[in-house]
């Protein structure tokens, strides 16, 4: 990764990202662990030290990151649109919980 003059940076394999994209991968990323760290109960102390490494951490790891974070969220709400649909049919046919 090299930084660019007009204040951007190039990736090893070539993807040119300007500041501003870096900044709206990071705004993502801190909503993505925030939003797993309220459905996982994550304690204080370990949300602050994931946030902090996001924040601090290379542009290099933006990228994987963010895929990491966007899978997870989807496997979180899958499984409760899972336990919701299982629910309902409970509810609708009159089975015991």
């Amino acid at each position: 990764m090299s930084e660019h003059a007009s204040g951007g940076f190039r990736l090893a394999w070539g993807a040119w990202l300007s500041t501003d994209d870096i900044y709206r991968m990071r705004w993502e990323l801190a909503g993505l662990i925030d939003q797993l760290a309220d459905e996982e109960r994550w304690s204080f102390d370990r949300r602050a030290r994931v946030m902090c490494n996001a924040a601090r951490g290379p542009i290099s790891d933006l990228m994987p990151s963010l895929n990491f974070y966007r899978e997870r969220m989807a496997e979180v709400f899958a499984e409760r649109d899972a336990r919701r649909l299982v629910a309902s049919l409970m509810r609708r046919h009159g089975a015991a919980r």
